[in-house]
């Protein structure tokens, strides 16, 4: 069905990255999307990304664009718009602390802790870094991360299982603080933990409230579990065909796969080119 806006245009289009405006092959932006961007910000409407990623990795996907997008990182911990920082949650020192340590005992699983300085990385081979360093920088790799840290203020802490498939100890690990953090899956075999009542929804929905927007007109889009809560904080919602079942539960709209540039196919028909 084709959705379109009366005027004026959405207030916010907020979304996720990986696995709904990139795809999980390239984890690069599509071709012509900075067109489509510029139709975004033309229209008034301003334009956020929400993701699992530092706002590094995010500028450096948007390098025409980075100064006038809003950045939801560390899935919600932080919230900036160019340089400035609008609020940033972290962890409790002990908290952060007593997660990474816990996780470390785990030997399948890549431990990785999100701070403001840096992040830091338990040392598990040249291929993981590598890996790791797309999304993470500047990456620091340590035998202990909790040590590499040293009084860094921790955003996140992040663990995966090496193969990318459920494992019944992050289950468990996750389960043993409970809500003491906020834990969402990323990807499968993949948790994130960030502090209680920390997601991507808490930090949209600060940004409705400085925009002054009517959460019933903002658009967004996401693919996987930890958007579930931001597909359900927009009127206007969009999960990706194949995406996470909550992900499509929570969403009023289900777009084109990302590998078919799903998110440019809906916004091309929110905000068309000139002539169309």
């Amino acid at each position: 069905m084709r959705q379109t806006f009366a005027e004026p245009p959405p207030p916010l289009v907020a979304t996720d990255l990986d696995g709904t405006l990139l795809d999980y092959r390239t984890r690069s932006v599509p071709g012509g999307f900075g067109a489509v961007l510029d139709r975004v910000l033309a229209a008034g409407t301003a334009f956020a990304v929400a993701s699992g990623r530092t706002p590094a990795s995010v500028r450096s996907l948007f390098p025409e664009h980075a100064d006038r997008i809003w950045i939801a990182s560390d899935n919600g911990a932080r919230l900036s718009h160019g340089p400035d920082i609008v609020f940033e949650r972290t962890l409790e020192p002990e908290l952060w602390r007593a997660l990474s340590s816990e996780a470390c005992r785990i030997g399948t699983v890549d431990v990785l802790l999100v701070g403001a300085e840096a992040c830091y990385m338990r040392d598990s081979g040249a291929e993981a870094a590598e890996l790791f360093r797309r999304y993470y920088f500047p990456l620091r790799t340590a035998p202990d991360p909790a040590a590499a840290a040293g009084e860094d203020r921790i955003r996140k802490v992040l663990v995966c299982n090496r193969d990318r498939r459920p494992d019944a100890e992050l289950d468990a690990l996750r389960g043993r603080f409970g809500d003491r953090v906020s834990a969402v899956s990323a990807e499968a075999g993949w948790i994130d933990f960030m502090a209680a009542g920390v997601d991507k929804s808490s930090a949209i929905r600060r940004l409705q409230d400085l925009l002054g927007a009517d959460p019933g007109r903002c658009v967004c889009f996401g693919d996987w579990e930890n958007d579930a809560t931001m597909l359900a904080a927009c009127g206007r919602s969009y999960a990706m065909s194949g995406g996470h079942p909550a992900a499509l539960a929570a969403a009023r709209f289900v777009a084109p796969p990302c590998d078919e540039n799903g998110e440019i196919t809906v916004l091309d028909r929110l905000f068309p080119p000139a002539g169309n």
